[in-house]
């Protein structure tokens, strides 16, 4: 009997190894190189410095289901801009650090996935620092950066700002000790008094939504709700969706707040 028990273990263990080598392959697959990466931008001419809007796309064209992981768009590309007859490669898109870990998926037939992202200003100016025609492309690397898949080629005309837009181009550089920073974020310093100074005098230039989203963004952490839901409520139905997105769940958030509060007050009001 104990031959038969100490058998019968040694099949199951077998039996289990044997079938982890079976599935093992198909846990690990990666299609990566077999998907489309595809790429449009909203404008095909930009101002200086003026943010750019770009949407991605990931899709499966081959006619047959494919195993892979879903991308983080701008953390897991780099871009190769053309200028001149000359070609820079810029490695990094995005200051925020990309998603953890990720299990594979299947994408069936036709299948695909969209992420629309921004390039913020002071990217904008270091990509493509001069008026010009410029061309680049994106390159897409998975998850464990042994793969890449190349985007479409795009090109934009890059021109230099006039009128008001200029006067926010002028402000912007001569404060390029904030306006420089990869996001217009609260720095502890006279970050608040730039960004109102801008959203005041320059509201309307290509450089206004930002500002005014930024200028937001800050109130809303300092806790200043009222004045934070004053500058998302101008940019609530703004043509471009990511602002509007991040406007309107700001406002959300807002009008949460507010209801926590009074909830907060009428509880301290009932007689104990």
């Amino acid at each position: 009997m104990k031959k038969i028990t100490v058998l019968f273990v040694l099949v199951m263990v077998y039996s289990a190894v044997f079938a982890q080598t079976l599935i093992m392959p198909e846990t690990s697959k990666d299609d990566f190189e077999k998907m489309t990466f595809e790429v449009e931008v909203n404008k095909d001419s930009y101002v200086m410095s003026e943010p750019i809007f770009v949407r991605f796309k990931f899709s499966n064209k081959t006619g047959l289901p494919q195993t892979t992981y879903s991308p983080s768009f701008l953390q897991e590309s780099k871009l190769k801009v053309n200028f001149n007859g000359r070609t820079s490669v810029f490695d990094h898109l995005s200051s925020i650090n990309g998603p953890g870990i990720r299990f594979a998926g299947t994408i069936p037939a036709g299948g695909f996935s969209t992420g629309d992202e921004m390039l913020s200003s002071p990217l904008v100016g270091t990509f493509f620092p001069e008026p010009g025609s410029y061309k680049f492309q994106f390159v897409l690397h998975s998850p464990g950066g042994d793969k890449t898949i190349e985007s479409n080629v795009l090109e934009v005309t890059i021109e230099k700002p006039t009128g008001i837009n200029k006067e926010a181009f002028d402000f912007i550089k001569k404060h390029q000790e904030f306006f420089g920073l990869s996001s217009w974020t609260y720095d502890g310093k006279n970050s608040e008094a730039l960004l109102e100074r801008l959203v005041n005098d320059y509201g309307q230039s290509v450089y206004g939504e930002i500002a005014i989203s930024s200028l937001g963004f800050l109130y809303l952490a300092k806790g200043e709700i009222e004045k934070a839901k004053v500058e998302f409520d101008k940019i609530k139905s703004s043509e471009n969706p990511i602002i509007a997105k991040e406007a309107n769940r700001s406002l959300a958030d807002i009008t949460k707040r507010k209801a926590d509060l009074q909830n907060l007050e009428k509880q301290k009001q009932k007689p104990q």
